[in-house]
């Protein structure tokens, strides 16, 4: 405590055990004459040479000995603020203020920093607090990994021990957090020099040659041995040219986090990309009238426009993941992180397909890629992935192979935007319907087709009159010109129209399944998870065959179990397709504990005698023999061949 604070509690407050409001106006007039005059002691102590201002240099021992440090780099941004910009000096009631309001206050941060920390702990406090349980999350979304030291230093921070942190407690733990980090980062530094980065198949050499500079790679190197894996050259290099930090600069600690400090606040893109984003959040924020967010459609579509191609499914987690205020849309910083995401995901993917088949290259490469590229929602003929992987250079690294990747997406993204928003697969589908209406082969369909057209479409649209409704709306949208015919571009934008709509239903469906059956958002993500793995994420649906694979790899199962699983696949089947989509096999888990249960209860006396295993668990099992199956698939289908009279056979 401050000597002056002392004599305050001292002399002044005494034996009272209240203030009035005359007590608190002398209390409160007394306290600013002792911290002026100890503020204009520590001045005239520091102002060596008697000119009135502090500079640089003399700053730093007067505020050590206050005992209030502000970080490096940090000094000269409040120096800036309080004396104005370009500004080296302060005098006395700037460095008063300097010390009082800026450095205490906010604990050694920039302003910028601090708002940028305030707005993270906004997102996620209760009542002015954060929880100790939430506070992982809100690490994670300023762009720092969790550490496992986290709860000891929440432990530290929350003073009352009330399981809570509120905004001072906040900034103190962020300020242990990033010395402790810092101190990471050089010992980090000092275990990768410049001349050992050649780790990881050449990644940190490749990163240096696509950089241009020692510098990038010993950050990539440092930070992603401390977890931060998803962070590119370019968007370090960017960062280090707003910093004036040259490429080949020597580096220090404080220079590495504030490189990562930068790249978090940009969530990992670069200007360009950022501008990008702009343009596609304000594209598609305006569909639903008075809405100034995206919802989960318009996510998809969003990202979609930058190049990145998701499943539905996918895209609605993505959704729950960073609509952390549950406002049902997502605003531009959002939609930041929703696609910090998806890059963070296309990184991962692309770095274990390198660790297992980038050496070895060949046939195993070329085919690893290309199903990495299909997976991401890209046409990627093989001839495209020969010729990509031609264009890089010898003995390539990690990062040389993701550049690759990343103008690989660059074309889809322009297909995408040259496409109204499909895919080239989709739009060339498209085509090829447009053109079987297009009966003059002029480039429209004219009234006389237009008919069958939108009964193709809305195929319900004679019996259903919302049905009908909506295509009459869906139509004269699309039809810009109102002539009653459509061109080719309104027919893709019809189209888009309706492929929105069916997205929404879908959407709908999956909640109304979900809250049906009392299942989280975490147990939903599972379970797609589970789904995409065996065929459900390139064709979005899967089959009975796809379903007992599903079940053969999760536990021990036989004929009786298939049975009952069949007459569940048909329960679950509403449209008869004989393919379940996902809110039908979500439908179908309920099932799927029983059968498995019967299964091993009947078992149990020739097996472990384990009950069944929760199947989202994924536990393991060994596969049946092929007798024990044999013969049953052509039973159950002959059954229902029985039942049905003729409907179609179950899949094979």
């Amino acid at each position: 405590n401050e000597r002056w604070i002392k004599h305050i509690n001292l002399n002044e407050l005494g034996n009272l055990r209240f203030l009035d409001r005359s007590d608190w106006v002398r209390l409160h007039e007394f306290y600013e004459m002792m911290f002026q005059e100890d503020m204009q002691m520590k001045f005239s102590v520091a102002d060596k040479n008697g000119n009135g201002v502090l500079g640089m240099s003399e700053l730093g021992p007067v505020l050590r000995e206050a005992g209030v440090v502000p970080f490096p780099g940090v000094l000269r941004d409040i120096v800036e603020e309080v004396a104005g910009g370009g500004s080296e000096h302060v005098d006395l009631p700037q460095f008063s203020r300097m010390l009082d309001q800026v450095i205490r206050e906010r604990a050694g941060f920039s302003r910028r920093e601090c708002t940028r920390l305030l707005a993270a702990f906004n997102r996620f406090h209760k009542d002015g607090e954060v929880k100790s349980t939430d506070l992982r999350a809100c690490f994670d979304w300023l762009g720092f990994v969790p550490h496992a030291s986290d709860a000891q230093l929440v432990k530290a921070m929350d003073a009352d021990g009330d399981g809570t942190i509120d905004w001072k407690e906040f900034l103190r733990m962020m300020r242990w957090h990033r010395q402790e980090l810092t101190e990471e980062i050089r010992a980090s530094l000092a275990e990768a020099p410049g001349a050992a980065l050649d780790e990881a198949g050449g990644a940190a050499t490749a990163a240096g040659r696509a950089c241009g500079g020692a510098m990038c790679s010993r950050v990539l190197c440092a930070l992603g041995s401390l977890g931060y894996p998803a962070i590119r050259p370019k968007a370090i290099l960017e960062a280090a040219a707003d910093a004036k930090i040259g490429v080949d600069a020597e580096l220090t600690d404080e220079m590495a986090f504030s490189l990562l400090l930068a790249v978090n606040e940009k969530h990992g893109f670069v200007e360009a990309e950022i501008e990008g984003m702009r343009e596609a959040f304000r594209l598609f924020s305006t569909r639903m009238v008075g809405g100034d967010g995206l919802d989960t459609v318009e996510l998809g579509r969003a990202l979609a426009w930058q190049g990145f191609v998701l499943p539905l499914g996918d895209v609605a987690d993505i959704f729950r993941t960073v609509d952390t205020l549950g406002k049902g849309e997502l605003d531009f910083e959002e939609f930041c992180k929703a696609s910090q995401l998806c890059l963070a995901g296309l990184m991962q993917v692309a770095r274990q397909t390198f660790d297992q088949h980038g050496l070895a290259g060949g046939s195993p490469f070329a085919k690893a890629t290309q199903v990495l590229l299909q997976q991401r929602g890209f046409h990627a003929p093989r001839k495209q992935v020969d010729n990509l992987l031609a264009s890089l250079p010898e003995a390539p690294g990690f990062w040389d192979f993701f550049l690759a990747l990343e103008q690989f997406q660059c074309g889809a993204r322009d297909e995408v935007q040259s496409n109204g928003g499909f895919t080239s697969i989709e739009a060339e589908e498209l085509r090829a319907t447009f053109c079987k209406y297009d009966t003059s082969g002029d480039g429209s369909v004219e009234k006389k087709e237009l008919y069958n057209l939108m009964k193709g479409t809305f195929p319900m649209m004679m019996e259903d009159l919302q049905a009908h409704t909506r295509a009459r709306q869906v139509l004269a949208e699309a039809d810009a010109d109102g002539d009653g015919t459509l061109a080719i571009e309104e027919y893709m934008r019809l189209m888009r129209r309706v492929k929105d709509d069916q997205h929404e239903r879908v959407l709908k469906e999956e909640h109304e399944a979900m809250t049906a059956l009392n299942m989280t958002h975490s147990e939903v993500s599972e379970f797609r998870k589970i789904f995409h793995a065996h065929g459900g994420r390139l064709n979005q649906d899967i089959s009975f065959d796809d379903l007992c694979d599903m079940m053969r790899n999760l536990v021990p199962f036989g004929s009786a179990a298939q049975k009952a699983l069949w007459d569940a696949f048909l329960e679950a089947d509403a449209d008869g397709s004989r393919e379940l989509s996902f809110t039908e096999f979500l439908r179908i888990t309920q099932h799927l504990d029983k059968i498995v249960g019967d299964h091993q209860s009947g078992h149990s006396r020739t097996s472990t005698g384990n009950s069944a295993p929760a199947v989202a668990e994924g536990a393991g099992g060994s596969a049946p023999e092929a007798a024990e199956d044999g013969g049953l698939a052509d039973e159950a289908r002959q059954e229902e061949d029985d039942n049905t009279q003729g409907q179609d056979d179950k899949p094979q």
